[in-house]
C-alpha cells in the first residue's frame, strides 16, 4: 500500500474538566513527509510546548494500512446524542487521497473502541519517534 501525498493526521486529546493544576492537553500532527509534532500545554488556556519528530516512510505506510484496516476511512463516524460534560477527550483529523474524516469528540457508545484502538496506534507510533 502507498501513502498518498496528502496524508495528514492531528489528533487532540485532553483529560477533561479538572482543577488548572491538572488540566494537561495534547496535540499530535504527522505530515506525509514524516514530519510531525508533540504539543502539550498543562493548565486552562495555556501556551504549548512542541517537540518536532520524524517519522520513518516505512513506519509511516504501515501507519496508514493500519488506519484504513482500523476502519478509519471506511467507518461513518456518528457523534452521540448523548453529550457528556466534564469527561477527558479525544479528537482525530486525517486527510488522505482527497478524503477528509472527523472523528468527533462525543462518539456513539459502538464506536468508541475502534476510535481508541486507532488513537493508540498513533500514540504507539509517535513514542516509538523518539
Amino acid at each position: 500500500m502507498d501513502l498518498p501525498p496528502d496524508f495528514s493526521l492531528s489528533l487532540y486529546t485532553d483529560n477533561g474538566s479538572v482543577p488548572p493544576r491538572y488540566r494537561t492537553s495534547r496535540r499530535i500532527t504527522i505530515c506525509a513527509s514524516g514530519e510531525g509534532e508533540r504539543a502539550v500545554s498543562h493548565g486552562y488556556g495555556a501556551e504549548m510546548s512542541t517537540t518536532p519528530f520524524m517519522v520513518p516512510k516505512e513506519d509511516l505506510v504501515a501507519l496508514y494500512a493500519d488506519l484504513v484496516a482500523l476502519g478509519l476511512f471506511s467507518t461513518e463516524w456518528r457523534q452521540s446524542d448523548r453529550r457528556t460534560v466534564g469527561g477527558g477527550s479525544k479528537r482525530l483529523d486525517v486527510s488522505a487521497d482527497g478524503v477528509s474524516v472527523d472523528v468527533p469528540t462525543q462518539l456513539v457508545q459502538e464506536q468508541r473502541e475502534a476510535r481508541n484502538a486507532i488513537v493508540e496506534r498513533i500514540a504507539t507510533l509517535v513514542s516509538e519517534a523518539d
